[in-house]
């Protein structure tokens, strides 16, 4: 399995929706010309574009829920962090070693995580 970066990822998203909207326009096409009635295939390609787009926002819904998965919650990295370091680091050097010092220990922390975890050592 590939590793995408987020700039592939969009391209690759970007040409599932011009490949699928030239679909739709073909087959709305198909319909008008099949009917002679051009409300059904205004209704053929509205159906078909939301059906893209609420496949597309699925996958991009996917994606970020993908991407918070990789931090721990915050009561698993309370558990793995040493609490006496950081309490040692905060009473030295003051609140920002603190935060310092849970990065150092969880780096998969966000920094905002790490003030949070930071803040009920």
């Amino acid at each position: 399995m590939t590793n995408q970066t987020g700039a592939t990822k969009r391209r690759s998203r970007r040409t599932m929706l011009t490949l699928f909207t030239i679909v739709a326009l073909a087959l709305g096409g198909l319909t008008v010309e099949s009917t002679s009635k051009w409300y059904l295939g205004v209704a053929v390609v509205a159906i078909l574009v939301a059906l893209l787009l609420i496949a597309w926002a699925l996958t991009a819904r996917y994606d970020r829920g993908v991407a918070r998965g990789r931090v721990t919650p915050l009561e698993t990295a309370r558990s793995q962090l040493d609490v006496g370091l950081v309490r040692a680091a905060r009473a030295e050097h003051g609140e920002f070693a603190g935060v310092t010092e849970v990065r150092r220990q969880l780096p998969s922390l966000t920094f905002d995580e790490a003030v949070k975890l930071h803040r009920y050592v």
